[in-house]
């Protein structure tokens, strides 16, 4: 039972958006996570840990590994338990039955149709509304990228971006096709007229996504598949469906690069993809350059990324490439878990012995090449399911043979890691409580009732105390009142959030506003000296110094 409910949670998880239902995400995950240790829990004795079972906690390990120098330990802790997330799902779902797996895939396959169905609708009916939206809530004054998503009509769906979409589409792709032309030929027409709609529907929505790169990326892993599976014998039907599918996807490149042509060929524009990547590259490979050996800690690009950013680079939390993603967040150690990671890949296509599997392990092959020029395994609503994928595609149905005897050289192993997982959970848990309090003290705070809004903000602090956003909540806070208490309180919240994200700009710059509507312009330009060297050439922060030096010169 415990099996089933982890396979609904997995499928359903891509409908929670992480951005817009933080919280809520994190409660999903925990409850992903949960699911996935109590069915390792109650099989490890009929199924015990096997090496191939941790190729995904290398990553977690690794992230683990940056958090002692991590210029963000709360960011860091984060990413480390969404990969321990990815990691539990994947031992989990290797252990399912034959039925258990076939529920799976097919929830993941049910949602998958439903996530289309709203990305056509979005495409076909959809922007004029979303248009509207934007002109009320005037995102666009602030938001190039939302602006740019309704001018070129790319679908996102529930996802927070085209490209998130489209790598989510491209892991499901293959399965649903083959599962559709192979109900076919074994006569199961009901069957196979699902999974042939679910595969268009698919299809058309990744078109409608006009994400370049997770095409090619298709093609790709289709090559890259192809030669570890060059020596197996291929029947002249599955070589005719090869040679058409090869061809839907090179029109399928043709179009997408047709739809965004305007964008695609103009290297001057501000949204070329191409040319923003070559940014986000040179400026990763800096930072690689600067912590070669623990990085700046797992999940921190973002913060560190302003100090290193091209002139004519875009905003972003993510390298677009997760060789260099991991070279600059974890070091030596995170591109040795990512080796792992595609040496256990390149096993598995070896060791595939049914086409099911090779259509999974080909998915989940495109998913990891897309993320070389994409990020889409930081972002947990399209990585578990993937992760899930990945690991049906390594399943193996075994004999079934009695329990292990309970040793110790059997057990301990087996105990550390149910011990370790409890604490994952803890800590998840954790999370998730601080997380859900910000967002009750946002509520409060939006309600006009601040002082119950610092409440949930000191409880939060105490939940999460590496985390930096309850204190510089209670700073704004507390900038709000007019008395001297508040001012010192001010001051030392916002000297509390700089201690734990001393490399982040903006709490020097929000202290140095402070200070300079105090007239204390001394303290307002030393804190600004700090912002405008967290963050060179960001043209509120110059200008605010010009209006500073200006001001002190007045007589």
């Amino acid at each position: 039972m415990m099996a089933y409910l982890l396979g609904s949670l997995v499928a359903l998880r891509p409908f929670v958006c992480d951005p817009v239902h933080a919280s809520f995400a994190m409660l999903a995950d925990l409850a992903i996570c949960l699911c996935a240790t109590l069915v390792f829990a109650g099989r490890y004795r009929n199924a015990p840990l096997r090496l191939s079972d941790g190729v995904l906690f290398g990553l977690a390990l690794a992230c683990f590994w940056s958090l002692p120098g991590s210029v963000n330990k709360y960011l860091t802790l984060k990413q480390t338990l969404m990969f321990c997330v990815y990691a539990s799902v994947f031992i989990a779902v290797r252990r399912f039955s034959p039925q258990e797996q076939r529920w799976l895939l097919g929830s993941i396959l049910a949602a998958s149709s439903i996530i289309a169905l709203r990305a056509l609708y979005q495409f076909f009916g959809g922007f004029a509304y979303l248009e509207q939206d934007a002109a009320t809530q005037q995102i666009t004054r602030t938001n190039f990228y939302v602006l740019e998503l309704i001018r070129q009509r790319r679908v996102i769906s529930w996802f927070a971006a085209p490209n998130i979409l489209s790598s989510y589409l491209i892991a499901i792709l293959p399965f649903a096709a083959g599962e559709g032309i192979g109900s076919w030929r074994r006569g199961r027409v009901r069957h196979a007229v699902l999974c042939s709609a679910g595969a268009t529907l698919v299809a058309i929505a990744l078109l409608l996504t006009k994400a370049v790169g997770a095409v090619m990326a298709l093609a790709g892993a289709a090559i890259f598949c192809g030669m570890f599976l060059r020596r197996r014998p291929l029947a002249g039907v599955a070589r005719r469906l090869g040679i058409v599918a090869g061809i839907a996807l090179a029109l399928a490149c043709v179009s997408v690069i047709a739809l965004r042509g305007a964008t695609l060929f103009d290297a001057q524009h501000p949204q070329n993809s191409a040319v923003q990547r070559g940014y986000y590259w040179q400026s990763a490979l800096q930072l690689m350059a600067k912590h070669p050996w623990q990085g700046s800690g797992a999940g921190t690009f973002a913060i560190l990324y302003p100090r290193v950013k091209h002139p004519q680079a875009n905003e972003t939390a993510f390298a677009h490439n997760i060789f260099l993603q991991f070279g600059a967040e974890t070091g030596v150690v995170g591109l040795g878990a990512l080796v792992v990671l595609l040496v256990g890949m390149m096993r598995a296509l070896r060791s595939a012995d049914n086409s099911t599997s090779r259509l999974l392990l080909l998915g989940s092959t495109a998913f990891l090449v897309h993320n070389i020029v994409d990020y889409t395994l930081f972002i947990p609503q399209a990585a578990i399911c993937w992760a899930a994928l990945f690991a049906s595609g390594t399943h193996r149905e075994r004999a079934a043979h009695p329990p292990q005897k309970m040793n110790w050289r059997w057990s301990m192993p087996h105990a550390g890691w149910f011990i370790m997982f409890s604490m994952i959970l803890y800590q998840l848990g954790l999370v998730y409580a601080g997380e859900r309090k910000i967002e009750q003290g946002i509520a409060r705070f939006n309600q006009k009732a601040p002082a119950q809004a610092c409440q949930y903000w000191r409880t939060a602090s105490q939940l999460i105390p590496w985390a930096d956003t309850p204190y510089y909540l209670l700073a704004r806070s507390a900038a709000q009142e007019h008395t001297p208490q508040a001012s010192a309180r001010v001051i030392r919240y916002y000297e509390e959030a700089i201690a734990r994200n001393p490399q982040y700009a903006f709490y020097y710059f929000y202290l140095a506003e402070y200070f300079a509507r105090k007239q204390d312009t001394a303290r307002a330009l030393r804190f600004l000296t700090k912002a405008r060297a967290a963050y060179p050439r960001y043209e509120r922060f110059e200008t605010a110094w010009r209006q500073l030096q200006q001001f002190r010169s007045l007589p």
